[in-house]
């Protein structure tokens, strides 16, 4: 992963010193550390954007097919038999 962007942040005495040292702990970066913490709360996608995308799939007025012959077909193709 490249790092191009900076971005200065404040913070209390307090939290910059309880930071370092988990950073410390965990054996990497103070930069790091935020980083992936930023990942995962902010940059991953959210159960709200899921049930978005799936309850999208669903409105497609998509071709589909008897669910019992679909079976049948993977059956078919899977033992070499004709469809």
């Amino acid at each position: 992963m490249e790092l191009t962007r900076k971005t200065t942040i404040l913070m209390t005495a307090d939290q910059h010193d309880k930071l370092r040292a988990e950073a410390a702990r965990r054996g990497k970066s103070l930069g790091r550390l935020i980083r992936e913490a930023c990942e995962q709360l902010y940059l991953q996608p959210q159960t709200s954007d899921r049930v978005d995308a799936v309850d999208a799939m669903g409105q497609l007025d998509l071709p589909v097919d008897d669910v019992a012959r679909i079976k049948g077909e993977y059956i078919a193709r899977d033992k070499g038999l004709p469809l």
